[in-house]
């Protein structure tokens, strides 16, 4: 069985070389090379290929909820990044600006994630509505209620919030990777496809 492994790395190895080698031009072909005990081997880096295993379900209702949330929280992913993204951004200039200069850069990145979301963001369903927030949590680290608390007054804070509670929606949503196990088995596996994950 050991020799049969063996082999098996030994020709992997030996496709990988050849066929990396004759991808390169003839001006540029480079191969790196060990030689240990005599023997030649080639080396060649490989692209990360990511491994999993094949959910199993207790039955067809599950397979279609769990379906139905992967779905939701596809649609909502680039807002959920972008998101993060930009608390960052805003996190990192902030403190460098006077308080003039902070509610004129607050207002520039507000109207400019108006213009980009409001309208998707309007058509979310109100379970898709609800991940968002949740998400939100996860990738910044605080809650939307405490966002908003950072750069808006209190008096549009509570607006805000009168508004989202009569809608069903908590900004105050708080992500618990215990909690929400499908959630952030299925964050995790969308941050690998998009290149987001480490490997």
């Amino acid at each position: 069985m050991k020799s049969v492994v063996v082999f098996l790395l030994s020709a992997l190895s030996f496709c990988t070389f050849f066929f990396n080698a004759e991808a390169q031009t003839a001006s540029t072909r480079k191969v790196a090379y060990e030689v240990i005990n005599g023997d030649t081997l080639y080396m060649a880096t490989l692209r990360t290929v990511w491994i999993t295993a094949s959910r199993v379900f207790k039955s067809d209702l599950e397979r279609y909820q769990y379906n139905q949330l992967k779905h939701n929280i596809k649609v909502v992913f680039p807002y959920v990044k972008e998101a993060g993204r930009i608390f960052n951004e805003i996190k990192t200039k902030l403190p460098t600006l006077s308080e003039r200069e902070k509610k004129k850069y607050i207002k520039i990145k507000e109207e400019e994630l108006r213009v980009k979301f409001e309208e998707p963001i309007k058509n979310l369903y109100d379970t898709q509505g609800k991940l968002l927030l949740l998400l939100i949590n996860r990738e910044t680290g605080n809650n939307v209620y405490a966002i908003l608390r950072a750069v808006k007054n209190p008096v549009k804070v509570a607006l805000y919030e009168t508004t989202a509670i009569a809608n069903g929606l908590n900004l105050r949503a708080y992500w618990d990777p215990k909690q929400y196990k499908r959630e952030e088995e299925i964050m995790e596996d969308l941050e690998l496809e998009y290149g987001y994950g480490t490997p």
